[in-house]
């Protein structure tokens, strides 16, 4: 039987891998990116090839249909609402439980029961129809031929499961992870991890930009410490002189130095037993091994609340709404575009509602600006954030968690 299975699997035709064209917006691209695909974005279609649509994609069903029709290869995203693309039409389902019925597809080959089953019942846009339309493990799935090529639709979306605040669905965001990629391969999708099949020797380490160190620092609203945290300071908004202090261009030459990760009550005189505002700057320089692609800058904890700037432009905060903000570790990622060669600026606003402020992390190896395909344990192993000491178990050998 094993003997049979090899045979087969090497008689079957593969699509020719290569780097996929991807149309839409940051949505599809993000998902594309946490997969590892090789791709490069595009406003019209190649000439042949996968073209990967986002839910988001202003391309029209004409052009699409004259592309399979030559031969291509198109995959759409998942998308939340009715009328699809191309004449699909989807409905939202509200206890779906995942399918047990592998499509016997060309596209879906290496898919089993235990990819397309879920943990639990939970809502989902299914495809119902469409004119030439196959619908597949249970709706999860459409196909359509198209003279010489295939379109394939997939409702199969890792990011819609509400696996970070119902953690029972991690193993079901893993599995579909893990299918998603399956079904890209057999449509000739190319994948970072591929060239590292047959490399077990470790790659060199992606650049990195260590933040620890000498930041400018300047207190902008000192306000007296609060007695205790339930009374603690309100932050009413970044004012007006912070605003300015974060722009790129701005000029701290004459700012404090302050070396991160530290807490800023530590840097003595007005500082001292106080809470309030405070904006915290750094240069950096980026290498050009690091340009055109997106990057992550991670800075550790922050208390209370945030507010954080790349080169002027506002990539990511954590504020009132969060109760527990002082123990968040702050990781914001920033689009290639903001990206520029040589220095770049980035600018913290802090609001200390209480007691300790400023950079808490204590490892000061945890503030760095990195590649974000760089990613931790686990990059390229079913869904990024893949823990094996997961209390439910991401780990693939319990299946009782099944």
């Amino acid at each position: 039987l094993a003997r049979q299975l090899v045979e087969q699997a090497i008689r079957a035709p593969l699509a020719p891998r290569l780097a996929a064209t991807y149309i839409g917006g940051e949505s599809g691209r993000s998902l594309l990116q946490s997969l590892g695909v090789q791709f490069k974005s595009a406003a019209a279609l190649p000439a042949t090839g996968l073209v990967v649509v986002g839910p988001d994609a202003t391309v029209s069903d004409t052009q699409l249909e004259t592309f399979a029709r030559g031969g291509g290869r198109v995959l759409f995203l998942a998308r939340r609402n009715a009328s699809g693309a191309s004449g699909v039409q989807l409905q939202q389902k509200p206890d779906f439980i995942g399918s047990l019925h592998a499509p016997d597809w060309p596209e879906a080959r290496g898919l089993s029961a235990s990819d397309l089953r879920w943990r639990n019942a939970s809502a989902a846009w299914l495809v119902q129809s469409g004119s030439g339309w196959q619908v597949g493990a249970d709706g999860l799935l459409g196909r359509r031929v198209v003279g010489k090529g295939v379109m394939l639709w997939s409702q199969i979306d890792p990011q819609s499961l509400p696996a970070d605040e119902k953690t029972y669905f991690r193993l079901t965001r893993w599995r579909q992870t893990r299918a998603l990629s399956q079904v890209m391969a057999n449509m000739g999708a190319s994948f970072e991890m591929d060239s590292r099949i047959f490399a077990p020797r470790p790659e060199p380490k992606a650049p990195i930009v260590p933040l620890a160190g000498e930041w400018r620092a300047r207190q902008v609203q000192r306000r007296e410490a609060a007695p205790s945290p339930d009374k603690g300071i309100e932050d009413k908004g970044i004012s007006d002189e912070a605003k300015r202090a974060v722009a790129a261009g701005f000029d701290d030459a004459n700012w404090q130095k302050f070396q991160a990760p530290r807490d800023m009550d530590t840097l003595g005189g007005t500082w001292a037993n106080a809470d309030g505002e405070a904006v915290f700057r750094k240069t950096v320089e980026v290498s050009s091994a690091m340009m055109g692609q997106d990057l992550t800058l991670s800075l550790g904890t922050l208390d209370d609340f945030d507010e954080t700037y790349f080169n002027g432009v506002r990539v990511g905060g954590v504020g009132k709404e969060n109760a527990s903000a002082y123990s968040v570790k702050r990781e914001y990622p920033i689009p290639a575009r903001l990206v520029k060669p040589g220095r770049n600026v980035i600018a913290v606003r802090v609001w200390d509602r209480y007691g300790g402020g400023g950079f808490t992390s204590g490892d000061a190896g945890s503030l760095m600006l990195r590649p974000s395909l760089d990613r931790p344990k686990g990059a390229g192993f079913y869904h990024p954030d893949y823990r094996d000491d997961w209390e439910l178990g991401d780990e693939p050998y319990r299946y009782y968690n099944w």
